[in-house]
């Protein structure tokens, strides 16, 4: 009978071992399992906006750092252009980019975080939509001094559309409210609200 030693070489010599490659899809899959959905917060550093239209980049704190992913199908919808410096709370999940080993944060939504931030993810919106030319004098047209219906376009069931009801049963009675109901969050939440309103 072979000694616990012996056995135990001959068991290790027995025991495949693990490609690097299968090892990275191993720690992958546990990391996207365990971390499907985290929230954290850091600064940007070594921001880049690549051709393909992908962000990547670092976030930092004092102590530590991550790498992070923005897909253009997720950075379609963040309304402003991050930059190095920036303080911001990020919404994805932890993966494993394969090649290289490096696990990473997969960015799903991104805010900025301060009131100095928030004015300049403000700016950047208000900028954007000036060179779409939604700002033009031509566009605009003259509100009547008394309005006798208001045109809503939101979700029916949302906080706000109760709100103006509440804010206009106070002041007034004689305004007549049309609601155009609509989803106001979600992927196609932005070119629904732009069909709506059309019409």
């Amino acid at each position: 009978m072979k000694s616990p030693l012996l056995q135990s070489l001959f068991d290790e010599e027995e025991t495949r071992p693990l490609t690097v490659s299968e090892l990275n899809e191993q720690v992958k899959n546990a990391l996207e399992r365990n971390f499907a959905s985290v929230w954290i917060e850091g600064e940007i550093v070594n921001f880049v906006a690549a051709n393909s239209g992908h962000w990547y980049f670092t976030l930092h704190d004092a102590d530590s750092q991550l790498k992070a992913a923005c897909y253009v199908r997720n950075n379609l919808r963040i309304r402003f252009q991050p930059f190095d410096g920036l303080q911001v709370r990020v919404r994805g999940k932890l993966s494993v980019y394969h090649p290289k080993g490096e696990y990473q944060i997969l960015v799903e939504s991104l805010q900025p975080v301060g009131e100095g931030a928030l004015k300049v993810a403000f700016e950047q919106i208000k900028t954007k939509l000036a060179r779409e030319g939604l700002f033009d004098e031509e566009l605009k047209r003259e509100l009547p001094f008394f309005p006798r219906r208001i045109g809503v376009v939101t979700s029916p069931n949302g906080a706000a559309f109760h709100d103006i009801l509440h804010v206009l049963s106070r002041r007034t009675r004689t305004v007549h409210i049309v609601l155009i109901p609509t989803r106001v969050q979600g992927e196609t939440a932005g070119e629904e609200i732009r069909r709506r309103s059309r019409n």
